[in-house]
């Protein structure tokens, strides 16, 4: 952990719990789902000829989940 974290934690201790996750804990994070069904539905096996033309096509990808909640349930595995 960098050295200005620690300084805050130690500082308010009793404010905040650190619960320490395993590496990738997709049961305890559901985001961690998000990231490759992006990765299928927008980067795989594709070429962006400009950062700004992937950067378009992952905003597109967040906007459309915005407006799908129930497709962002399916793939974090949530109950409807």
């Amino acid at each position: 952990m960098a050295i200005e974290v620690q300084a805050w934690l130690l500082a308010h201790q009793d404010e905040v719990e650190v619960v320490s996750l395993p590496p990738y804990s997709p049961q305890l994070n559901p985001v961690e789902r998000e990231c490759p069904h992006l990765y299928r539905q927008v980067t795989h096996n594709h070429f962006f000829q400009t950062m700004e033309r992937l950067m378009e096509a992952v905003l597109s990808f967040f906007q459309q989940m915005v407006v799908s909640p129930d497709l962002v349930r399916g793939v974090a595995g949530l109950a409807a």
